[in-house]
């Protein structure tokens, strides 16, 4: 998260594929363990903000939908944070947006 923040979105987007690849292994290893699904859900959040910063619409997107799958399954007492509740409740935006992408030209409906 510093690295996005300091603008080296190449060393966050590093830093946030690694916590994803290892948040998914756990997670795949304890599925009925809340926290490692939090985690993982946050991480996939993550990439999806620095994907979406690098405007890499596609990818950002399947990382949003996969943030929002996992943390579809979580009941709202699992998500201490108030940041991290904000932020997943933020998910459906994100998804909207990057379906829009900012810029694309939208086509004329008949």
């Amino acid at each position: 998260m510093a690295r996005l923040q300091q603008g080296d979105l190449t060393g966050a987007m590093t830093e946030t594929q690694e916590a994803v690849e290892t948040g998914s292994a756990l997670h795949g290893n304890g599925v009925g363990n809340l926290d490692e699904t939090v985690n993982n859900a946050l991480d996939y959040y993550q990439l999806g903000e620095i994907l979406r910063a690098r405007k890499q619409w596609q990818p950002a997107l399947r990382a949003f939908q996969q943030s929002q799958a996992l943390s579809s399954r979580l009941p709202a007492s699992a998500i201490e944070d108030a940041s991290d509740r904000e932020k997943l409740a933020n998910l459906p935006a994100r998804i909207d947006e990057c379906i829009r992408r900012p810029g694309k030209k939208q086509g004329k409906r008949l």
